[in-house]
């Protein structure tokens, strides 16, 4: 633990500021439905800064762990083949693979109310992660595509060669009987003109 602090109250306007600092803290776990899963954040680190000038107030406390646990929430365990247990599955990988997160509270305004903002980076990192899951899936979803099209279109080949081999043996035997049928007229041909023609 590192704490800071400065007091000045000598003047009418009183000026007070405070910076500490705490390794190894361990939050309790927070449940994030709108992720299915719970977040456990220990041996992180927190930080405090207050600046109080007269009645005005700034600050910050923020929470950060690089050795974050994910738990599913109980009844996201369970995915079906739909659409609905893919997409829990979809954002369970998302979540379950950020180790880094930070939560701050920001607070400023009168001393008497002031105003809290909180943010974190949980939103970002799941939208960065989703990305990159949406890209392995796109990638994934292609190469199925492109698989099932060249299966279809070698059935189609498949299938148009058998029914080109199959018209060209009946060309050939078509053929074959015409040549014949030609020989044989042919012949009849010949042999009609040497018995019309004196001396053969």
């Amino acid at each position: 633990m590192s704490v800071s602090a400065l007091m000045d109250h000598v003047g009418d306007n009183i000026r007070d500021s405070l910076a500490a600092r705490i390794e190894g803290v361990s939050l309790p776990a927070i449940d994030l439905n709108s992720l299915g899963a719970s977040l456990n954040m220990s041996g992180g680190s927190t930080d405090l800064v207050l600046n109080r000038a007269g009645d005005n107030l700034e600050g910050s406390w923020k929470w950060s762990s690089s050795s974050v646990e994910w738990t599913r929430l109980s009844g996201q365990e369970a995915s079906g083949g739909g659409l609905e247990g893919r997409a829990s599955d979809f954002l369970w990988r998302a979540v379950s693979g950020l180790e880094d997160v930070e939560i701050e509270v920001r607070f400023s305004g009168s001393v008497r109310g002031p105003s809290l903002a909180i943010g974190s980076n949980i939103g970002r990192a799941v939208a960065q992660s989703l990305r990159q899951e949406l890209g392995r899936e796109i990638d994934r979803a292609e190469q199925e595509v492109r698989a099932q099209v060249d299966r279809l279109v070698n059935d189609q080949v498949d299938a148009a060669s058998v029914r080109v081999d199959g018209l060209q043996t009946d060309l050939e035997s078509r053929i074959g009987v015409q040549l014949g049928e030609l020989t044989a007229v042919r012949e009849e041909l010949e042999r009609a003109i040497r018995r019309l023609v004196p001396g053969g």
